[in-house]
């Protein structure tokens, strides 16, 4: 790979050992969602020249290499793809037998393989509506789906993909079937059933969320430790951020949720055995590096760099998450309105920024896990620039503190300095 960069080309780097081979690879192409395939004979395929996947992150392929199988590949060449980010449509070169004369183009669209999942009472042998599904693939939580009034639903398979279906009802004991499609048959198999036996287990469930915006958080490994036994059960969030586990009422578990530049969180799930709940919610929010929260109420009076009683009370706030994640690192950040010179605001914003700083240190926190830093009037948050004329509560809005998250881990984030 190469970079072009303000007119001028870097210097291309080896993709490494995950992507190249002893022979040939070629043809690379970078989808929509910054995926790359690649053509090879080096890797294991099905004859020839394979056309190959491989999902980056940071230039690596993390996730290995895999074989688009059939009928995109095939015992000739094939390479060249050119395909949309879900993997819709697209076209590719080939000189397989069906085309004329040497190599020639196809066209591709990708229909729906569909597979019914059917959720069963053990016992009866009757449907149950409305089950979870939980759709794992390749080891990561996907999509949520629920059965209808027959006990089943439906997906669209995907090729070489090992699939895991989890079953969940209040009053059942959770139960999962696995899937594969790594192989191909030449009469595939159209359903699968999961079967359920009624129990006094609580399922436990919840979504990850980033504390920042809320948002579901994918990738995140959640696991649940059994506090007794030390027995451990773990899942990846998909895109939706949930999880489930199925849990003993009368135990207590640890649970904790963890990731790539995220502070790992963790709870007490304690017994619920009198309140007999089948059902437990349990979200978990996740503070990450470069996250930045506005602190409610750091707001400073015209010309003054003091902390009001109602700024310290939310700057224990930050205390308490600072002692909750003794390797987090942040930037205190002050800003101030329009009014004044540029000079005169930046220095003044340095101060509130270092007043905030000492007020942390004085409760505690150790100072090489703070930056104070002031920006001045240079990140406004409404159109009070110079010249227009606003109400004093719009000044006062710009007169704020933020905290920056700069390392959630110690050796992560950026490189600290005090101001």
């Amino acid at each position: 790979m190469v970079e072009y960069n303000g007119g001028q080309w870097g210097t291309p780097v080896n993709l490494g050992k995950e992507i190249n081979t002893e022979g040939n690879e070629m043809f690379p192409f970078v989808d929509g969602n910054g995926d790359m395939y690649f053509a090879s004979d080096g890797h294991e395929g099905l004859g020839g020249l394979d056309i190959f996947f491989a999902e980056l992150k940071g230039g690596i392929a993390y996730k290995g290499v895999h074989n688009l199988g059939a009928p995109v590949n095939s015992e000739k060449d094939d390479f060249g793809l050119i395909t949309d980010k879900d993997r819709g449509t697209g076209y590719f070169s080939s000189n397989r037998l069906k085309g004329v004369s040497d190599d020639n183009l196809y066209s591709f669209r990708r229909t729906c393989r569909p597979l019914d999942i059917i959720v069963l009472d053990a016992k009866t042998g009757s449907p149950i509506e409305g089950a979870d599904i939980r759709i794992i693939k390749n080891g990561a939580n996907q999509d949520m789906q629920q059965t209808g009034i027959d006990g089943a639903t439906k997906i669209c398979l995907e090729a070489q993909t090992q699939y895991d279906f989890k079953a969940m009802k209040e009053g059942y004991a959770t139960n999962n079937i696995l899937f594969s499609t790594m192989t191909q048959s030449e009469k595939p198999q159209m359903s699968v059933s999961i079967y359920l036996n009624k129990s006094d287990n609580t399922i436990l469930r919840g979504k990850v969320k980033r504390e920042v915006n809320q948002a579901p958080q994918e990738g995140v490994k959640v696991t649940l430790r059994d506090e007794k036994t030390g027995a451990e059960k773990t899942v990846v969030t998909g895109a939706d951020g949930g999880y489930e586990f199925e849990v003993d009422p009368n135990r207590n578990y640890a649970l904790r949720a963890e990731g790539d530049e995220l502070a790992t969180n963790e709870q007490a799930i304690n017994k619920n055995k009198k309140n007999k709940k089948k059902v437990v919610e349990s979200d978990l929010s996740m503070y990450g590096t470069g996250d930045v929260f506005t602190l409610d109420n750091i707001y400073y009076d015209l010309d003054k760099f003091f902390i009001r009683p109602e700024a310290a009370r939310e700057l224990d706030n930050v205390v308490g998450l600072m002692k909750k994640y003794p390797e987090m690192k942040i930037e205190l950040r002050s800003f101030t309105d329009s009014r004044a010179s540029d000079t005169y605001n930046l220095r003044l914003s340095e101060r509130r920024a270092r007043a905030a700083f000492d007020y942390l240190v004085r409760k505690g926190v150790i100072p090489s896990r703070l930056v104070a830093k002031g920006y001045g009037e240079s990140e406004l948050v409404n159109d009070c620039v110079d010249g227009i004329r606003c109400d004093e509560s719009d000044h006062r809005l710009n007169r704020r503190t933020e905290f920056k998250i700069l390392a959630v881990k110690n050796g992560g984030g950026e490189e600290l300095s005090s101001k």
